[in-house]
């Protein structure tokens, strides 16, 4: 692969009014909804922290709550850059190249060391009574921070084409991706509900069964009681099959096509195949982001490593989407679709192999909580921190 293409033009830099509207209404409303959100789930669980709510039930723990609506705002925030450049090109404010300016040792470094005092914090003070109040703001450094590091390593010495596009490819990256990825796989899911319940029709007794570990998977106090109540079931030979069908093969199937969703927006306008793999990098970067703010909010206990468990994930995310994005723009010029089509299989392998590996390693973790008196070395890491890659 080849970043550096001289013979491709450059990027244009306008873009039509309709799509200029449609950004800016689209960026506002993530806004404005991810903020009421996040004011919503805050006031919401201080209510419920304070209050016996007749018709709410307890509380277990506010932290989960507080790490979503933490992650919602920090989003939202992010966001407002992208709506920014948005209206301006609706107001035909001039544009201008952008590229990031190289990442220097020392910097990098302050950045190393700023994220491993985080962890340090978060793995060591999860217990404190004041946990649900910073770790919440520790969550926030703790998953942005390698993000931001992979990107400006993903795009050294690279052009992202234009400031407004850079802003709205990542704005894109950061919600319509998720979104879009939620979506269809929702529509999966509901088939598989489909298939479930036709099976439970043929097959009443697992039926009952399954009702049975509902009720006690109800009644478990933590996640690592819910995994040990599912173990007999995960590890069955069927169900790692059909799990690492759907989580090695049908979400990357999904993941892989929205995630460079503003990359497909260009055909008219396509960015060079080096700008392509810059703005993949940028909107893999934030598709990242927020699944890694969003599985804050169920990690377990142990938060420094479930911070560094995110990091392979984003790697994989930020590298793949390069990848796609790159694919995209070469095909946008040269309408050569075998190089796209070897591109997306490769990210699929690539996000198969590290899905599987994850399964591989909360399955192991898996065997250690219910036999702990013998040693798996598939199992090294707890699998509730495993489970946090995923």
């Amino acid at each position: 692969m080849t970043l550096h293409q001289t013979q491709f033009p450059a990027t244009p830099r306008k873009t039509s009014k309709a799509a200029d509207i449609l950004l800016l209404v689209f960026f506002l409303v993530s806004i404005l909804g991810m903020l009421a959100v996040s004011l919503f789930l805050s006031l919401s669980t201080l209510v419920q922290m304070n209050m016996d709510v007749p018709w709410v039930p307890p509380l277990d723990s506010p932290l989960p709550s507080f790490m979503l609506a933490a992650g919602l705002f920090f989003s939202g925030l992010l966001l407002i850059p992208s709506a920014w450049q948005a209206l301006r090109a609706l107001n035909d404010k001039p544009d201008e190249p952008f590229h990031f300016p190289p990442l220097r040792p020392v910097v990098l470094v302050i950045y190393v060391v700023v994220w491993i005092i985080v962890a340090v914090i978060a793995q060591f003070s999860a217990e404190t009574r004041l946990a649900w109040l910073y770790l919440p703001l520790l969550a926030i450094p703790g998953m942005a921070i390698p993000v931001f590091i992979l990107v400006r390593l993903g795009t050294h010495r690279l052009s992202l084409g234009t400031r407004q596009r850079a802003a709205a490819i990542f704005g894109l990256g950061l919600v319509a991706g998720p979104l879009l990825a939620s979506i269809l796989e929702i529509i999966g899911y509901f088939f598989s509900l489909l298939a479930g319940a036709l099976l439970f029709a043929i097959k009443p007794e697992w039926q009952q069964t399954w009702e049975q570990l509902s009720r006690q998977v109800e009644r478990a106090p933590d996640l690592d009681q819910v995994l040990l109540l599912l173990s007999p079931l995960l590890m069955d030979p069927l169900v790692i099959a059909l799990i690492l069908l759907v989580v090695s093969v049908f979400i990357p199937i999904i993941e892989e096509l929205v995630k460079p969703v503003g990359l497909w927006l260009l055909r008219r306008n396509p960015p060079t195949p080096a700008e392509g793999f810059a703005l993949g990098v940028l909107s893999g970067a934030g598709f990242a982001l927020l699944e890694s703010l969003l599985a804050a909010s169920s990690s377990g206990g142990d938060w420094g490593l479930a911070f560094g468990a995110r990091i392979g994930g984003g790697i994989m995310h930020i590298f793949n989407t390069g990848l796609m994005g790159w694919a995209i723009a070469r095909y946008y010029h040269d309408r050569q679709f075998k190089p796209l089509l070897r591109t997306y299989l490769l990210v699929l392998l690539l996000h198969g192999a590290w899905n599987g590996i994850t399964i591989g390693t909360v399955i192991g973790g898996l065997k250690v909580l219910s036999a702990p008196g013998q040693v798996d070395l598939a199992g090294g890491q707890r699998a509730v921190t495993a489970c946090a890659q995923a």
